[in-house]
């Protein structure tokens, strides 16, 4: 009851300071847990898709007419220099930043039809996502870290916390479920991040530069970690990286030029682990 209330009474500095991370924008806050994706649905398709920036009198555009495909069950790297637009793209498709123009159909709804709860909706429930930052809250273990999003979603701490648990397990972190952030490693932070990614069972993960800041053996441990789930769950996974080397180990890479999007392949590998079937 003590950590039931603990983590309960953590939700309201979560929605301060978690913001997006670890299950995308804002929150559900039903009395009843409403019924998670059970099957592997999502896909992403935008065409022509457009962004400007307005502030005063100064216009900006940051994408020209995107157009991708994402099918269910892709590894997909998207590739760019700095200050190209891809977390803008990313921020689209994860449906916490609307188009100037364009489609974006995401499960066979078009953004654009969709209210803003319907869009908070749809990203809760079917998005994950994974930052370069883990944005642990400090003061959480490791479980309840992971387990915040269900507790926004009004699930029973033990059942939130048993969940927890095995998505720890699923990323090598079951012997770490008590700690705290500041003892973990980098590596271990970005685990815990990618658990709380996965709890609400999401079709699509978004990571946005997530082995950008650690070093080059752990970076690997994280792709290969990303590239498991891809495998052997069929989970869609998005990767935004400036990094070749990350990007080679998914099966597709993009590049985002000038603000559009332009196929590599020379950098895709069709060896990429996927299930036999």
């Amino acid at each position: 009851m003590a950590m039931g209330r603990r983590l309960a009474g953590m939700v309201q500095e979560a929605r301060r300071s978690f913001g997006a991370a670890g299950g995308g924008g804002e929150v559900e806050n039903r009395s009843q847990p409403p019924d998670l994706p059970t099957e592997h649905d999502l896909s992403i398709a935008l065409t022509a898709i457009r962004k400007r920036y307005v502030v005063g009198p100064v216009s900006t555009d940051i994408l020209h007419g995107v157009n991708l495909e994402v099918p269910r069950g892709d590894l997909l790297a998207i590739m760019g220099a700095s200050g190209c637009g891809k977390s803008t793209l990313m921020n689209i498709m994860g449906l916490m930043d609307r188009p100037s123009g364009g489609s974006c159909v995401i499960g066979g709804r078009e953004v654009s039809a969709m209210t803003d709860d319907e869009r908070s909706e749809h990203r809760n429930r079917s998005i994950g996502f994974v930052f370069q930052s883990s944005f642990l809250l400090p003061r959480l273990s490791a479980w309840e870290n992971v387990a915040l999003p269900l507790a926004y979603r009004g699930h029973a701490t033990a059942a939130a916390r048993l969940k927890a648990e095995e998505m720890l397990a699923r990323v090598g972190m079951e012997a770490r479920t008590e700690h705290l952030p500041n003892q973990l490693s980098g590596g271990q932070q970005q685990r815990v991040a990618i658990a709380r990614a996965l709890i609400g069972r999401p079709s699509i993960i978004l990571a946005d530069e997530p082995t950008g800041a650690l070093d080059a053996q752990t970076a690997e441990e994280i792709m290969g970690l990303f590239i498991s789930l891809n495998a052997d769950d069929g989970v869609t996974a998005v990767v935004i990286t400036h990094d070749a080397q990350v990007a080679r180990q998914c099966g597709r890479v993009v590049r985002l030029v000038d603000g559009v999007i332009l196929e590599s392949p020379e950098l895709s590998s069709p060896a990429a682990p996927r299930d036999a079937d």
